[in-house]
Formats: structure tokens, sequence, C-alpha cells
């Protein structure tokens, strides 16, 4: 996956490789300014040739990564260019060719892939002396597209189709205020289980009845940079016959001094990695400036509780009953930990209900007021039986609303 995970990076990189003019050496000088930018993000670049055809740029033997993990991307086609290399570049829409391979995996197992049908779109490349009326997105990142997307990525081993996704899409727009807007989809994958003894994981889900895994991914990222508020609102998993996980993250005060400052630390960790020590007091310095708004965790039920439930009745020799009573009683011992009896009765009151009538479950931090880390982190270390009460934390299980902070107990 190393492999996968670098090609849609890189994809997303390659596209930088773009060029003003229509001379073909100026095409090999924007590119080795790229190169500069996507080392500057710790990504390695090499290329045979660059040349211009009218408005289109091309790139030959574009290759990204280094040693096993390089990925070959054969020619990039950079359409309608226009811009210099000081104050940057736009380019209407950038062509990958389908790309193949074979990676090693573990034992004598080859693994095939295949990632075709990429392209991105209305694509914008900072230049080395950006203007500072750019939007404030722009003055953090090196580059900034409207729309990318892959068809489909497909792995296999002997043959045999064991991982797909397909009708990927990352779409961005930046409005008012400097406020920018993402949205990331998956429109399916496929995921088979391996028949292999020595998978533990893998056998109990085919043991559950999940020889294949199907479902769809979407996220959603909003970011006001005049206020430094960040929201990954929300993320939703949907695997068909398991159930929808769905995550909120609301955070306040990352501006873009922030993002710069996170840049900087990466890039000293990357030249300095001896150096750990300074770099995490710099990461210190960083959190006490972002507060938790909100954060909320749920899952809404299709059927893996009660195939879970059955499956350890089965393994234990016991009643469904006496499996849920049980890890209730494992859920009351842990959470005791903590030292706050409402919040120990709230939990293990929406576990029950959940366990006994599987719909959903969801963990919340709604608090009135965003809530410095700095006063979590110190909570988490001195007086961790506190957290209920700092984070407003909730437990609620089958749509109940009603049980509200940890001063509650659930119904």
């Amino acid at each position: 996956m190393r492999r996968i995970t670098a090609g849609f990076s890189a994809a997303a990189f390659a596209t930088m490789l773009s060029c003003g003019t229509a001379l073909a050496a100026d095409a090999n000088a924007f590119a080795e300014r790229v190169k500069e930018t996507m080392a500057s993000q710790g990504a390695t670049l090499t290329y045979d040739d660059a040349v211009s055809e009218g408005d289109t740029v091309i790139m030959r033997g574009v290759q990204i990564g280094e040693g096993s993990n390089k990925v070959d991307f054969g020619q990039v086609n950079f359409e309608d260019v226009t811009g210099a290399p000081d104050t940057g570049y736009e380019v209407a829409r950038v062509g990958f060719e389908d790309i193949s391979g074979t990676d090693k995996a573990s034992g004598d197992r080859t693994i095939a892939y295949d990632i075709m049908g990429m392209s991105i779109e209305s694509l914008m490349i900072n230049g080395t002396q950006p203007s500072s009326n750019q939007p404030a997105l722009l003055q953090g990142t090196p580059f900034y597209f409207e729309r990318a997307s892959v068809d489909t990525v497909k792995l296999s081993e002997d043959g045999e189709e064991t991982f797909s996704v397909g009708d990927v899409t990352v779409t961005s727009t930046i409005g008012d205020q400097n406020r920018f807007d993402s949205d990331f989809n998956v429109g399916n994958f496929r995921v088979v289980l391996p028949e292999e003894k020595g998978d533990d994981g893998a056998n109990m889900g085919r043991e559950l009845g999940y020889d294949v895994l199907t479902g769809s991914m979407q996220s959603e990222v909003n970011w006001t940079s005049d206020q430094g508020k960040l929201a990954l609102s929300p993320t939703v998993l949907n695997i068909d016959n398991v159930g929808t996980l769905r995550t909120d993250l609301v955070v306040d005060g990352y501006t873009p001094e922030v993002i710069q400052s996170l840049q900087k630390i990466s890039e000293d960790m990357r030249q300095n990695p001896e150096n750990q020590q300074n770099s995490g007091m710099a990461i210190m310095g960083i959190l006490a400036q972002l507060s938790l708004s909100n954060v909320s965790l749920s899952f809404e039920d299709d059927s893996l509780t009660q195939r879970l439930i059955d499956y350890y009745a089965k393994e234990m020799n016991q009643s469904p009953q006496a499996v849920i009573d049980m890890a209730t009683q494992i859920v009351q011992a842990n959470i005791s930990q903590i030292g706050d009896k409402a919040f120990q009765d709230q939990v293990v009151s929406a576990v029950q209900s959940f366990l006994k009538d599987p719909q959903s479950i969801r963990v919340a931090t709604e608090p009135a007021q965003p809530i410095p880390f700095m006063q979590i982190m110190g909570s988490v270390m001195g007086a961790p039986q506190t957290l209920p009460q700092v984070l407003s934390l909730s437990v609620s299980a089958n749509g109940d609303s009603d049980q509200g902070s940890s001063n509650a107990t659930a119904q």
C-alpha cells in the first residue's frame, strides 16, 4: 500500500511540473523549480526531459519516490499553462498515463497494481515570490487544485484481485473570508479477506461472514483561515453489512502561522532527526495555540455487533446474554479507573442499551466554549478523573440524546 499511497500523493505533486511559456528551455527550468518544491515537501522527482508544445507542457520519464518505493508515471501532460516562475502558474488540466507495476510482498508473494484514469483540473502552483494578495491557503501550500480524480485502483495477487477502489474524487473551493472547502469521496471499495491460516483477523472476519468487504467513504474539510477554525466534519465510512462509522472534529486556532510553523518543524525533523527534544518542545508550543471545539465518534450498526456476540458466544460456549453481561463488566471495570462515578454509570448504561439492541452508539465532546489543548493535556497527566468534566464528555446509545454531559446518567 505504500506504493499506492505514494502514487496518489505523487500524482498531485507531479501536476506542479508546469510551464508558463512555449519554450522547451523554460519547461526544463520550471521542472527544476518543481523538483525543489517537491523536495521541500519530502518527495523526490526525476524525469527524462520536459518540452513545450504550444500551451501544453509535456514531461516524459517522470518518476516519483526513491528505491523500491519509486513509481513510474511515464508521460504527464499539462494543458493550457500560464504564468511565470516567480509569481506562479495556472494549469487547466493535467493528464496522466495509466500506471501498472508489481511490488514484492512478504515471502514469495508478488503484488500487482493498476492505477487508471487519473487527472487534475484547475491547478495553481506557487512561484518563488508569490504575491501577498494570494489567499491564505496558497501562502501555506505549494499548490492547489479544484478537482482531482482517479477512476480505479486495483491490487491483485497471483492474478486474483484483493483490493480495489473506484470513483475517487477530491474537490476544493476557496471562498470569501479565506474560507477553504474540500470534499473527498471514494465511490466504492472492495476488500477480499485472505484465506491464510496465520492471519487471525482475516480468519475471524470470514467466520463472521465477511469473505468480501464493500463500501464507500466521504469526508469534508472546512477551514476559515481568518478565524483559524478547522472542521473535519463529517468523515463517514460505510461498510456494507457491517455499519457506518462517522467522526466529526472542530479545532480553533489553526491559523496560517500555525501551518507555517508545522512545516518548519517538519523540515527541521527531516534535516536533524537526532534533535527530537527541541522539535517536541516546538510542537508543544503549537498545541498551546489550539483549542478543541468539539469531537464526536458514532457507529450505526448494520449487523456487525450481533455477529460478534454470536461468534463469542459460540467460542466460549455461552449464551449471547452471558457475552453481553461479560462485555459490560469489562467496560465497567476499565471505566471505573477514571474515578468519575456519574460518567461510569452513563457509559455502562449506554453500552448495555447498545448491546441488547444494536442500533447506534455515540461518544461526543461538545463543550460550551473551546477547550485549550494544554488544559486537556494537563488533565490527562495530572488529574485524569476530571477529563469527563473538562471535555463535557457524553456517551449515548440508540439515538438517546437526553444523556447530555457527564453529569447525567444514561437511560
